[in-house]
C-alpha cells in the first residue's frame, strides 16, 4: 500500500518506488557485467555466484538475482528493460537512464502528465499504479476510496494528444479469448486458443458509487452485454477488472472467460 506523506501524491511515491528499484536493478546488473569481464580476463577469481551467472547467460536464461522465474530468453529480457526503463523515465520526467536516480524524488503530478498513455507494462505492479491514481483521485475530490469505481472506455486515439480532463489512458494491453471491432467498438468472442488480440487504448475514468448516474457512460450502438475481463499479468498477477462492451449476449461467453493482458 502506497500512503503519501505530506506534499507528495501517492502516484509520485509510487513512481518514486518504481525509479529506486530499476536504478538498483541496473547497478546489479553493471557490476555482475564488469565482475564476468574481470574473470574472462583472469583478472579475477570466479565465485560460485559468478560462475552460476556465467552458466546462466550463456544458456541465454536470465539470473534469478535479475528476475526470478523469468523464461522468456535473455535477449527478450534486455529490450524489455531498456523499454520500461524508457517508459518509466518519460512519467517522472527524466531524459536519460543515468538521471533516474537524481529526478525520480522530485516527480510531481504536472511531470506524470506530460506523457499521455500509461503501459501498464513498465511497472513492476501494475495493480499498485492504478491503486495509486484511484487515492489521489478519491483525496482530491474529497470522497472515500471505499466509494471509488471505474468506467472503462475503449478509444480510438493512436497518438498522444490531450490529457483528459478525468481519467488516465492505457495502452499497451491484449485481449484473450476475445477481439475488438473497432469499427463498432465492441467486443466480441474468440475461440481459447486464439492468439491475444491487440486492444486499442483505455480510458479509465474514475467516480464516485455514491452519486446517483455517475456512473452512467455512452455505450456504442448494438451492445448486447457488458462482460467483466480480468487484466492479468504474463505471471498471471491480478492488476485489475475492466468492463467492457461486447457485440454478443452473455450466452456467447458462457463458455470463455475473456481477460486483458498485460504486455
Amino acid at each position: 500500500r502506497v500512503v503519501p506523506s505530506r506534499g507528495h501524491t501517492a502516484l509520485s511515491l509510487f513512481f518514486a518506488v518504481q525509479a529506486e528499484y530499476y536504478t538498483k536493478l541496473l547497478s546489479r546488473v553493471s557490476d555482475d557485467i564488469w565482475t564476468i569481464k574481470d574473470v574472462m580476463m583472469g583478472d579475477r577469481t570466479p565465485s560460485e555466484i559468478t560462475t552460476t551467472l556465467i552458466n546462466e547467460l550463456s544458456r541465454n536464461r536470465v539470473p534469478d538475482s535479475w528476475e526470478p522465474g523469468y523464461s522468456r530468453g535473455l535477449g527478450r529480457w534486455l529490450s524489455d528493460l531498456a523499454d520500461k526503463v524508457w517508459k518509466l523515465s518519460k512519467l517522472t520526467g527524466t531524459e536519460t537512464q543515468s538521471e533516474m536516480s537524481g529526478r525520480h524524488s522530485s516527480a510531481t503530478t504536472t511531470d506524470l502528465d506530460q506523457s499521455v498513455f500509461y503501459s501498464l507494462s513498465a511497472f513492476t505492479n501494475p495493480r499498485h499504479f492504478i491503486l495509486s491514481y484511484l487515492y489521489d483521485w478519491a483525496t482530491s475530490n474529497g470522497v472515500a476510496l471505499s466509494d471509488v469505481a471505474l468506467n472503462t472506455k475503449v478509444v480510438s486515439l493512436t497518438s498522444p494528444g490531450l490529457v483528459p480532463d478525468n481519467g488516465i489512458y492505457l495502452d499497451g494491453l491484449e485481449l484473450r479469448r476475445a477481439g475488438w471491432d473497432t469499427v463498432k467498438g465492441l467486443m466480441y468472442p474468440t475461440s481459447s486458443s486464439a492468439p491475444p488480440f491487440p486492444l486499442p487504448p483505455i480510458l479509465l475514468i474514475p467516480y464516485n458509487k455514491q452519486e446517483e448516474g455517475s456512473s452512467t457512460t455512452s455505450l456504442p450502438q448494438m451492445t448486447a452485454s457488458r462482460i467483466d475481463c480480468a487484466v492479468v499479468t504474463r505471471r498471471g498477477d491480478f492488476v485489475s477488472t475492466f468492463v467492457l462492451p461486447s457485440s454478443h449476449t452473455l450466452n456467447h461467453w458462457a463458455h470463455l472467460k475473456p481477460s486483458i493482458l498485460v504486455t
